[in-house]
Formats: C-alpha cells, structure tokens, sequence
C-alpha cells in the first residue's frame, strides 16, 4: 500500500503544474471553448434531439482534447483539461438544462474526468517507465565500458607481475641455486647449506608476498600487523597498525579483499608519497569493516588520479565487489587517505 501511493504522489504533484509555456496546452484549451459552446448551444436549441441524436454526444467530444492533452503533456495536462472542460460546463448545468437532466450531466462530467486521470496516469507511466529503461540502459552500457576498462588495466596489472615475479626469481633465488650447484661441485657443503638456507628464506618471502599464511591462520588482524612489519623493514618508513573496536574473524573473501587493499595502499605510499609515517587503521563495527590506510606524503588530486592509477582503479573495484564502497581523501602536499568501508555480518571475536 504503502509502495503505491509512494509511486502516485509524485505523479499527481508533477500534474498540479500544467504545461502553461507550451502553445499547444492553450490549443487544446481553445478547442475545449469551442466544443463548449456547440455543446450549450445544441442543449439550448435541443438541435441534435431533432435528428435523434442523445444529448450526450457533444459531451463525448470533450475526450478529443482531453486524450491529445494526456498524450502531449500526461496526466498534467489531461487533469488541467478535464477541470477547464468542468468549469466551463457549469454553465450549462445550473441555467441551460432542466432540472431533471443534472443526474446524467454530473455523470457524463465525472466519466470524461475519469478518462481524463486514467489515460494521464497511464501515459506518465509509460513515460516514466522509459525514462527508467534509458536510464538502466546508460547505467549499463557505463559499467560495461568500466568492466572492460578495468578487464584491460587487470591485463597489464597480470603481466607486470609475472615479470616482476620474474625479475625477482632470477635476480636471488635463482642465481643463489646457481651458486649453489656450484658448491656441490667443489664439494664445500658447509657453503651449499648456507646458500641453500637462503633461497628457503628468499622463495618463502616471494611466497608470502602472494599469499601470506598468517591471513588464512589468524586472520586479518594479524595479517596486517605482519604486512606493516614487512613494509616498515622493506622501505624505512615508519608504520603502525590500530585496531578499534572487537576483532574478530570475517569471511575469507572480505579478509582477502580488505588485505588487498591494505598491501595496494601501502605499495602506493612506497611509490609515490614520499612520506614518513603511514597508519593503517581497522575498525571492527557490528556490520561493518572500516580499513583506513593513512600517510603524511605529497598527496594529490583524487579526481585527476583516480583516471590513472590502476591501483585506486584496483582498490575501488574489490571494495565494490565486496558490497562497499572506497574512499579516497587526499590533497597535494597534506598526505593522503584510502579507506574501505566494508558490510559484514557479526563473526567470531578474536584476541587483538
């Protein structure tokens, strides 16, 4: 019930401002005066009874007008019509016609009234209907040529890591297992343990940049604690984790997601921020995961960035797949902010 009349308030709002700019609303009025008239004029001089004709024929010829108004303008025209097309008949009803022809005059009025709302009605309907279609329409063909876009950047993103996979793979590991066959030959296994130790540390860091263990086992607090503690040791830059709230354990789509885009926010700062201090903040809310990663470096424009930067690109696209929404503050010269705000559903509290 409730849903209905939401959807007709406003259509019978819009129909209290007829179209009065438009030259053919006073058209259509005109050609109400002159059916008025011939009306008056039959009903005086009982000119179509003569021939057999009933007395409401005339009266039918006031849906002319009115049908053209709610094709033309909707129901704020048809509405505006139908209550000129009553006003004007008054005259005919109180002094023209006999007494005992008010019951059938009334209900003519009220019928071709009656068509007046209902036709209107259903033509702002239709209207709105198709303004609503268009509307999904652009909004699709939009999120299309998003999807592709960020299909494309996620393309490049995939090579850029395979080569940088790669670069890293060939730079330690595998010249250390180089040296290693190395000392094998020379028989200097004492030197083949050492270097063996390393490229087990070096593949297990390479290893947890891709998937760090500590997300799926103690979930993502923890996760991000040792992502800050990477990150700090890997570019000096000082960094802090904050937890608000209860901890708990979420789902393992929004623990990989909100740690994504920690461990994007974080690769950003290195990059561009040139910054001192960054904080990644969580805050644990009854429905709802809020992920704040804060720095004091150069900053931006967010509007001119966000066209660009396949990582906020990235970001915004997890959050939004999550059920989210991302938020970048940020201005040049007074550091930046990118925060996740996540939906989630009550978990598991954890120790913090």
């Amino acid at each position: 019930m409730n849903g209905a009349l939401n959807r007709v308030g406003p259509v019978f709002r819009r129909a209290l401002h007829p179209p009065l700019q438009d030259g053919r609303f006073w058209l259509v009025q005109g050609l109400v005066i002159i059916i008025a008239v011939f009306h008056e004029g039959a009903d005086a001089t009982s000119f179509l009874t003569r021939f057999g004709i009933p007395d409401f024929a005339t009266v039918a010829l006031f849906l002319v007008p009115i049908v053209y108004a709610a094709l033309n303008f909707g129901l704020t025209g048809s509405l505006a019509t139908a209550t000129w097309v009553t006003l004007i008949s008054l005259p005919d009803f109180f002094v023209i016609d006999a007494a005992e022809h008010h019951a059938s005059d009334a209900i003519q009025i009220l019928v071709v009234d009656a068509v007046a709302i209902f036709v209107g009605y259903r033509v702002d309907q239709e209207r709105l209907a198709r303004l609503a279609a268009e509307a999904a329409g652009e909004a699709y063909r939009a999120a299309e040529a998003r999807t592709r876009l960020y299909a494309g950047r996620i393309l490049h993103a995939q090579e850029d890591e395979r080569r940088r996979l790669s670069q890293e793979l060939h730079d330690q590991p595998l010249q250390d297992l180089i040296h290693l066959c190395r000392q094998l030959d020379a028989g200097a296994l004492d030197g083949a343990r050492e270097v063996a130790t390393q490229v087990v540390s070096e593949l297990r860091q390479i290893s947890r940049g891709l998937r760090p263990p500590s997300l799926d086992d103690l979930g993502l607090t923890s996760a991000l604690r040792k992502l800050v503690v990477d990150f700090s040791a890997r570019t000096a830059i000082a960094a802090s984790v904050r937890v608000e709230g209860r901890s708990r354990r979420l789902p393992a789509d929004v623990e990989l997601g909100l740690f994504r885009i920690a461990q994007e926010a974080l690769n950003n700062v290195s990059r561009h921020a040139a910054a001192e201090r960054v904080t990644v903040r969580v805050r644990f809310l009854e429905d709802e995961v809020r992920l704040a990663v804060s720095d004091d470096g150069a900053g931006f424009t967010p509007g001119q960035a966000a066209e660009s930067s396949l990582g906020l690109a990235g970001m915004s696209e997890r959050a939004a797949l999550l059920g989210g929404r991302l938020e970048v503050i940020s201005a040049v010269a007074k550091g930046t902010t990118i925060r996740a705000l996540i939906p989630v559903e009550a978990g598991v509290p954890v120790p913090v």
